[in-house]
């Protein structure tokens, strides 16, 4: 008789059923070393979350900052030329030549200087302008005998467009009935402030670095009745960063500064405020 292959017919019948019982037990204790294995990787596995759960959850919570509504320093109002240029200087090592430097080289006939100490706090704002700025309105009625479009009076550079819209409400008393271009890019076109800056006469120019000197790059915003510039350099963000000190911002603000700023503060045309 044929056997089909794999059946083991050469082994008696005792051999068989000793075999079926050695696999039998075999086949029992590779099931236990299974569900042993199985319940061994659970528990280290539970261990593993238990050592990690609680106290990591605490340890992440300990690794929060705390939010930060508002941090500033405090800047005298005679520190201003010293402060600007020194920055500026660090901010550029490297970058610029000793004749390069010298070339927009400012002191302190180029800033605006005031015995008031501030801090970038919204309320010191007002009293800030009123000292540096004194003349105010006779300047804006000049301007507007004059007619010139996009050139504004004062420009005022901060770091982010949020910031841009707190200075400019806390300013509403010393502007008067002055017209404001706001100068960032949130919720705001190019072609829009090139259209509006074209057909306007503006006094008070406020915005960030970025959106300024991409204006003033198109000759849409001109600095030929630019007298003031104040830069708000004193407030810090959340992050604690002041505006020179933000990445996405310095290099703007170093291109406004070199470029355009500081020739005409050296040529007597404007002057420098920090706040």
């Amino acid at each position: 008789m044929a056997d089909a292959l794999g059946d083991e017919w050469w082994l008696s019948e005792k051999d068989v059923e000793d075999t079926e019982i050695e696999t039998e037990r075999k086949n029992k204790r590779r099931k236990g070393e299974d569900v042993e294995g199985h319940l061994e990787n659970n528990s280290s596995k539970q261990i593993k979350l238990s050592d990690d759960g609680p106290n990591e959850s605490k340890a992440k919570k300990r690794r929060k900052k705390s939010k930060i509504e508002s941090i500033s320093t405090k800047l005298h109002g005679s520190e201003a030329p010293n402060v600007l240029w020194s920055t500026f200087c660090d901010s550029t090592a490297g970058s610029l030549t000793t004749l390069e430097l010298e070339d927009v080289s400012i002191d302190d006939s180029c800033c605006l200087v005031d015995d008031s100490i501030h801090s970038g706090s919204l309320n010191e704002l007002l009293s800030y302008l009123n000292n540096v700025v004194p003349q105010w309105t006779r300047d804006v009625d000049k301007l507007n005998n004059k007619g010139d479009h996009g050139s504004p009076l004062l420009l005022f550079v901060s770091s982010a467009a949020t910031r841009v819209v707190e200075l400019n409400r806390a300013a509403t008393e010393f502007k008067g009935k002055c017209k404001t271009v706001k100068l960032f890019a949130k919720h705001m076109k190019v072609s829009e402030q090139e259209r509006f800056l074209e057909s306007q006469v503006v006094h008070f120019g406020i915005g960030t670095p970025s959106r300024i000197l991409k204006l003033i790059q198109n000759d849409s915003l001109k600095t030929k009745r630019l007298k003031y510039v104040i830069l708000d350099w004193t407030w810090r963000d959340q992050k604690l960063r002041r505006m020179i000190d933000i990445p996405e911002v310095r290099g703007e603000l170093i291109s406004l500064l070199k470029d355009f700023i500081f020739p005409l503060a050296k040529a007597s045309k404007l002057k420098i405020g920090l706040f």
